[in-house]
């Protein structure tokens, strides 16, 4: 028969045939993204292997990382199968986009989890990779570089493989000789799924059985388990990052009672004054801020020239920056507040400047980097503000070098005393140190990669105490007894102490406390082992220079004068530490320093949408502290530091919601009265007491005031 005369194949019988195709194809890259789920937690080089983290036995625990693979992508499976069959142009496409993202996110989630503690899928990650990867990615070494680029050829080349072997295996999987009825009474490749994952069920029972063990067991070891890096199951992490529902309200409320304060005292900041009378001793002084430097490496065998130097002045054990990141480090450094302001530097002259402005001195800022704006530092690190102004981008020890020479150079150009604020760079990861210096072995190179795993920890940890010392090294001739000097840093790093590598990913002690000291000439030495912070430095200095502040001005400043400061007031009061990431902060008091409580009280504290608010009792690596304590209050802790920063403790007013809000909208201020409404805007369930306190807002005097508020009250009725 000639192949014109050929029966032709019904249309029926293709479309049956094409769809039975596909979907053995969807089970088949099913079955291969399974393996690939799997071979995530199982062979993740970080933390103990799946059988050493469970009190399950060996059998009993990879069949329990197995059956948690299959059920996300039996759950995938399913969907793709409908689209198969609704739609089979996007068969293909749905195939492999879907069913590619179970394994390709728990792998992310994996490497996610190791560099900074969070899930791949969190608020946190999608503002670290919108806010602090962006600025720091020209900084990457070669090495993760590389890593990066050979990952993603990786799974590309694996993902066409995969594919391949699906419709390989399909093929072969595949009778030609089937009519559209024989096609439609085949096994159904979702049958076979449904009786795999009956199966996956069974192999879960002894999990199952246990199930709060097993749940426990999850948590503190979610790496290893795939339906926590989808969320499915929690972890033992940082808790809320911000407040929910009616505690979110609340902590506006408790905010805007305090806002007259913070606007007030904003003004107040900027005419700050130093007693005239007070400004005889005018030493050249010099501020050496090193980046990343850790707590605990101010010793002998790291920085030798700045320890010994340190001990003809003061000695910070126990240092807190103003935050985990460069920005509000600095900020607190250079203002003498908590870096809950930091978000207002624009509208507020530096402090520091102005004082040493006003006491006759010249001002030099030299740094080896730029890109202060990308962090927003503009506000009190450009070139305006001084009379001498270099930087340049980062060439590791050699635009350090550059820096400490032009700022000797402006130390010794005239008879006016100088102020020097120098930035060293090469404490940054990737880290950069001199061969002469690189005493501890065994050091990574400069390509490291990362995130690194438990034993590439020492090398990398090594080659960052090498840089620490070239920079100790270099700064050696300006630690010079005629001078005014501090050295700090602007926040400490994470080498996997806390669960994270780097920093201004997470509140912890790795992250947040620094070193520092400070030596003023005739300054009796003092080595301070209870808690001090970036804050003290600059109240610090002036009286350590006998300068004061006029009279009225005397509690503007958030620091303690540490000249005058016992070891008792020291230990009792409460210090925050501010976050990179948000308006969080932790809260350090006297319980700090006792193993048996939390190290600290994560709180928000926002000073633009005006919120306080206490989150969650943390322990040194910044996750939530088991079992939570009772002979602590958190209301209590907030309220100290509220009544410490202005005067005022919102939190100790028993007013309701609804008494709150009367109050805001009597408030002069339009911008109280404003975000007052905005706040109760939030409410999923508002009362009938809230929205009648609501109401006199409709006659307010502003009329976009009193529009706002009926928007509002409509919104708020809908619900």
């Amino acid at each position: 028969m000639s192949e014109s005369a050929q029966p032709s194949v019904p249309a029926e019988t293709k479309t049956s045939k094409r769809i039975l195709r596909d979907q053995k194809r969807a089970v088949i890259f099913a079955g291969l993204c399974w393996l690939a789920t799997v071979a995530v937690p199982v062979f993740y080089p970080r933390g103990l292997a799946v059988d050493a983290a469970t009190r399950m036995s060996f059998q009993a625990a990879y069949g329990w990382v197995a059956a948690q693979g299959w059920w996300l992508i039996a759950a995938v499976s399913a969907f793709v199968l409908m689209i198969t069959r609704w739609n089979p142009r996007l068969a293909t496409t749905s195939r492999i986009v879907l069913l590619s993202l179970v394994p390709l996110i728990t792998l992310l989630d994996a490497i996610t989890f190791h560099w900074m503690s969070e899930r791949f899928l969190s608020e946190t990650t999608s503002r670290v990779l919108v806010t602090l990867v962006p600025g720091l990615i020209i900084y990457l070494s070669w090495g993760s570089i590389a890593a990066i680029i050979a990952a993603c050829i990786g799974l590309g080349g694996l993902l066409a493989i995969t594919e391949w072997l699906a419709r390989w295996t399909a093929g072969r999987w595949e009778d030609k000789t089937l009519d559209a009825e024989q096609a439609k009474r085949q096994t159904s490749p979702a049958v076979l799924l449904f009786i795999i994952t009956l199966v996956s069920i069974a192999i879960a029972i002894p999990a199952l059985r246990n199930r709060k063990r097993t749940v426990a067991e999850m948590r503190d070891h979610s790496i290893r388990h795939p339906l926590c890096a989808f969320r499915i199951v929690g972890y033992r992490g940082i808790g809320l990052p911000k407040p929910e529902g009616r505690e979110a309200v609340m902590a506006r409320m408790h905010g805007l009672a305090v806002a007259p304060i913070i606007e007030a005292k904003q003004q107040e900041l900027n005419t700050i004054k130093l007693d005239p009378e007070s400004i005889e001793n005018r030493p050249d002084t010099i501020i050496v801020i090193m980046e990343a430097l850790q707590s605990g490496v101010m010793t002998k065998e790291i920085m030798p020239s700045v320890h010994a130097f340190s001990d003809q002045g003061y000695r910070f054990e126990k240092h807190l920056s103003g935050g985990n990141s460069s920005n509000i480090g600095i900020f607190s450094l250079m203002y003498g507040l908590e870096s809950t302001w930091f978000r207002r530097a624009d509208a507020i002259h530096p402090v520091m400047l102005s004082l040493f402005r006003e006491a006759g001195y010249e001002l030099g800022f030299f740094g080896g980097s730029e890109g202060w704006d990308v962090f927003e530092m503009e506000g009190y690190i450009r070139e305006e503000l001084f009379d001498e102004y270099q930087t340049e981008t980062v060439d590791w020890l050699e635009s350090d070098q550059r820096s400490i020479n032009a700022a000797e150079k402006f130390l010794q150009s005239n008879d006016r005393p100088q102020l020097a604020i120098v930035y060293l760079y090469s404490t940054h990861a990737p880290f950069a140190s001199l061969p002469s210096q690189e005493i501890f072995q065994p050091a990574s190179g400069f390509n490291f990669v990362v995130p690194y795993g438990d034993a590439g920890r020492e090398p990398v940890f090594n080659r960052y105490k090498n840089a620490i010392r070239s920079l100790d090294h270099l700064i050696k001739p300006m630690l010079k007894p005629d001078r005014a000097i501090v050295v700090a840093g602007d926040h400490g790093e994470a080498f996997l102490e806390d669960g994270t590598i780097g920093h201004g990913t997470r509140l912890s002690a790795t992250q947040n406390m620094t070193s520092g000291m400070m030596y003023v000439p005739g300054l009796k030495p003092r080595l301070f082992e209870e808690r001090t912070s970036h804050a003290d430095l600059l109240p610090s200095l002036i009286g350590a220079l006998g300068w004061r502040l006029v009279d009225e001005d005397q509690n503007l400043l958030e620091g303690l004068d540490l000249t005058r400061t016992s070891d008792d007031d020291l230990r009792e009061r409460p210090v925050g530490s501010f976050h990179y990431l948000g308006p969080q902060l932790i809260l350090t008091a006297g319980f700090s320093a006792s193993p048996s409580f939390p190290f600290a009280l994560r709180m928000t504290a926002d000073f633009n949408r005006f919120a306080i608010a206490p989150l969650a009792w943390v322990d040194r690596t910044g996750r939530v502290f088991e079992p939570e304590p009772t002979e602590l209050s958190a209301i209590s802790v907030v309220g100290r530091w509220a009544s410490a920063r202005f005067g005022d403790n919102p939190l100790s007013q028993e007013l309701s919601l609804s008494q709150w809000l009367s109050k805001h909208l009597k408030n002069e201020n339009v911008e109280i009265r404003r975000q007052a409404i905005e706040a109760v805007g939030q409410l999923e369930e508002p009362s009938a007491e809230v929205l009648e306190s609501l109401k006199p807002a409709l006659g307010d005097e502003d009329k976009e005031i009193a529009e706002f508020a009926r928007e509002t009250i409509v919104l708020l009725k809908r619900r």
